[in-house]
């Protein structure tokens, strides 16, 4: 049976809700939920009050521990001890890692994008820029408990959505603002620093060049880290921000003429998923 409502993070013109209408057209309707704390509770709640309708909910994969070779399909999002699925959520960590995929941008932009060896080299630059912080990050996000929102990123805040990024993401100045994330959240969050930090060191050598996740960056690195770490030479290449960039991208999916969906293999996975409501086991 179809999925009649899909519910997704973020707010009304968000770039989730942007990006889930167009992959989605024609199929259902596509809502905002706001955050991603709760999320999964908006879903079940819609679903129980509408039990006529098909709803179901996507998420952003965020941090986890799982660093299998991608596969390009959302992931089955289950709840109540694996036995029910309410939705999906994405196979990278967030909406930017899509993006700013080099085909992406390359079919958003067409002849206004940069050329696709230079913006590759650009890219691959940006993820090692930023090794050592998305393995601090990654830390951080394991070790959290469950449903409390904590900080797992730091920095000077950048675009129109504030999203803290670090100018220094050495391995030295990850290690001090992990200390100093712990203390600061010591009355509520019982976790160790060595317990944080083992895992830090554990996940370095998986972030840096040669690395399994550092090979499948666009699946474990945060696509807005990435996006900030491009943006000196995302300007160099004509765009304002690197938000202004993703903007672009964004404007270059809504008019096109394309189907959207089959530009990478996991939007049009997606898409059948949603027509059919079949699990992506």
């Amino acid at each position: 049976m179809p999925v009649s409502i899909l519910f997704c993070e973020g707010g009304p013109q968000k770039p989730d809700i942007r990006l889930l209408n167009s992959l989605l057209a024609g199929t259902c309707q596509v809502r905002a939920a706001g955050s991603k704390y709760g999320f999964g509770q908006v879903v079940r709640a819609h679903k129980e009050a509408q039990p006529q309708s098909t709803i179901a909910g996507l998420r952003d994969r965020d941090f986890d521990d799982d660093d299998s070779i991608p596969i390009e399909r959302p992931r089955c999002w289950l709840i109540e001890g694996d036995s029910l699925q309410i939705g999906w959520y994405w196979e990278r960590v967030e909406l930017e890692n899509y993006l700013i995929d080099p085909q992406v941008v390359q079919y958003a932009l067409r002849s206004r994008a940069p050329s696709l060896n230079n913006y590759r080299s650009v890219l691959h630059g940006s993820a090692e820029s930023i090794a050592e912080y998305t393995a601090a990050r990654t830390a951080l996000s394991l070790c959290r408990r469950r449903l409390i929102p904590s900080p797992n990123a730091w920095g000077r805040e950048r675009g129109s959505e504030s999203h803290p990024f670090p100018d220094d993401r050495s391995e030295a100045a990850c290690r001090q603002q992990i200390s100093a994330v712990i203390r600061q959240y010591a009355e509520t969050h019982i976790v160790r620093e060595c317990e944080v930090l083992a895992h830090f060191d554990r996940l370095l050598q998986a972030c840096r060049p040669g690395g399994r996740r550092y090979e499948h960056f666009l699946t474990f690195f945060s696509g807005k880290d990435i996006l900030f770490g491009m943006e000196p030479a995302l300007k160099d290449f004509g765009f304002d921000s690197a938000f202004g960039f993703r903007e672009r991208i964004l404007k270059g999916i809504e008019s096109t003429q394309d189907e959207v969906w089959r530009w990478l293999p996991e939007w049009a996975t997606l898409r059948q998923l949603v027509i059919s409501f079949a699990s992506c086991g």
